[in-house]
């Protein structure tokens, strides 16, 4: 076996291909992960939640420390406000180096919380019978993991554009336009399995997947609005 044969071995066969297949086998078949118990479900799908945000955070740093010179006068910058009084502790830390990405991932999974946790009020309020925390919190981990593959070639395609592309409106159009695609697909994802998960775990109609998928910027709206 030479050389590529083992890399392509190697790429059909690891630890991340393994978890996608194992969650995205969970997307398709929602009604076979009734079998586990709630407990078990959350635990397999924050494993591999956290596996791929674990990957993303290693590998923002990487890529990061090509550009260090310019992310360490950017942090000294924002040191130099804090110390002034300018800005904030957590406008510091979210543009400073690397606190920034352990702040985003932390981020990443009160999210997640946020969303299963309004996602949850929104079966108890529309008088679902079948409800489980833990199980809206598997489902908000498995389908949250889309957004994290996304923001992989995100990073990629933002470290590694020439200063040229930034330079030209339309270059620069387009770079933002593929990046918003991304996005969508991830959205598109976690929106169509998100809705047939609730369907099929919890019993809902189409409608009532929707409005539960909903919830979390339902609920942001509400407090947004009531409190202008």
């Amino acid at each position: 076996m030479n050389v590529l044969e083992k890399l392509k071995l190697r790429l059909k066969d690891n630890l991340f291909t393994r978890a996608f297949l194992e969650n995205l086998e969970f997307n398709l078949r929602p009604k076979e992960t009734l079998s586990l118990r709630p407990k078990d479900f959350l635990i397999a799908t924050a494993r591999i939640y956290l596996l791929f945000l674990g990957a993303y955070v290693l590998s923002n740093v990487f890529v990061s420390l090509f550009n260090l010179g310019y992310l360490n006068e950017f942090g000294d910058r924002m040191r130099e406000y804090y110390e002034q009084g300018r800005i904030g502790w957590a406008m510091y830390a979210m543009n400073s180096f690397p606190f920034n990405i352990f702040l985003m991932a932390a981020f990443s999974i009160l999210f997640q919380l946020y969303s299963a946790t309004t996602s949850y009020a929104a079966l108890w309020i529309l008088g679902e019978p079948d409800r489980s925390f833990a199980r809206m919190l598997g489902i908000a981990f498995s389908t949250g993991t889309y957004f994290l593959l996304a923001f992989f070639p995100i990073l990629i395609s933002y470290n590694l554009v020439p200063q040229s592309v930034q330079k030209d409106t339309f270059k620069m159009s387009f770079f933002l336009g593929l990046n918003a695609a991304f996005l969508i697909l991830a959205i598109t994802a976690q929106c169509i399995f998100y809705v047939r998960m609730c369907r099929s775990i919890f019993q809902q109609n189409f409608g009532r997947a929707i409005l539960t998928w909903l919830g979390p910027f339902l609920f942001f709206v509400i407090v947004l609005t009531t409190n202008l």
